[in-house]
């Protein structure tokens, strides 16, 4: 039975809980043996999504480390989860079984997908899980979206990005989806590695030849394998070398913690 975190208290939870209302904002990290993976990141970004949408309900660093100890979560990977609603933040965290990392196929959802504020990470984009669904049903790991224009944005559960002749491309931030924090912190290693980086409105056509990427806070980067209508990507030792950069980097913006010695 889990221990979760409900507006300043701990009790216990034995289902998941499903919010009534997708009026609120979320947000997922990873804890992956005693290391929360950007921590500070992920409440400030929670609080400035809660702000925009006039929730002014928080959680600090000390109540999700009280959460990670009281679960006794100190070895393996976790799914820690935040949300905040008109009437509660709840914080809960989750054991990862599946810890296979994959290389991703992405099939593409040629309808455009709009929603309202598609730049929040908010309790709404949970509607995406069915575009998951309808990626892994035609047996790919998922799908990539786009806006009207035919520009490719990001995944149902992730963002991807591309590497192509010593240049990092991505999608320009002021288009319709959620930049997310590991795709920032992507782009700040792509930088030290000494890529240009680009952003833009991209077409489907431009992942062709190219290494490409598949990243969000549980996988972290993830190279990509096949795209659907994507006749050739060249998956080359970039691929490697750019994900064992990202991986030493961000050890820095991990949070270590140690659980107390409970007595018999």
């Amino acid at each position: 039975m889990a221990i979760i975190y409900c507006n300043g208290y701990f009790a216990s939870l034995d289902k998941p809980y499903c919010p009534d209302s997708d009026y609120g904002v979320y947000t997922t990290i990873l804890l992956e043996d005693a290391k929360v993976y950007f921590l500070e990141e992920h409440l400030r970004r929670l609080s400035m999504h809660a702000k925009k949408l006039t929730l002014e309900k928080t959680i600090n660093k000390n109540e999700l480390l009280q959460l990670i100890e009281k679960n006794k979560a100190m070895k393996g990977k976790w799914r820690i989860r935040v949300m905040i609603t008109a009437k509660m933040v709840l914080a809960t965290i989750q054991k990862e079984e599946n810890l296979q990392a994959d290389k991703i196929s992405l099939c593409t959802y040629q309808k455009p997908w709009i929603s309202a504020n598609s730049q929040l990470k908010t309790l709404a984009t949970f509607n995406r899980l069915k575009l998951l669904k309808h990626a892994n049903e035609k047996g790919f790991s998922d799908c990539i979206t786009f806006d009207e224009n035919k520009n490719i944005l990001e995944t149902s559960i992730a963002n991807i990005f591309w590497i192509k002749d010593n240049m990092f491309y991505y999608p320009d931030s002021k288009l319709n989806y959620l930049k997310g924090i590991t795709l920032s912190f992507a782009i700040d290693v792509a930088r030290k590695m000494g890529l240009i980086v680009q952003s833009g409105a991209y077409k489907l056509s431009q992942l062709e030849d190219a290494d490409v990427f598949y990243c969000n806070s549980m996988k972290k980067v993830l190279p990509v394998i096949r795209v659907e209508n994507v006749k050739y990507l060249k998956n080359s030792v970039t691929q490697i070398e750019f994900i064992h950069h990202f991986c030493s980097m961000a050890k820095a913006h991990s949070t270590c913690f140690a659980l107390k010695t409970q007595k018999s």
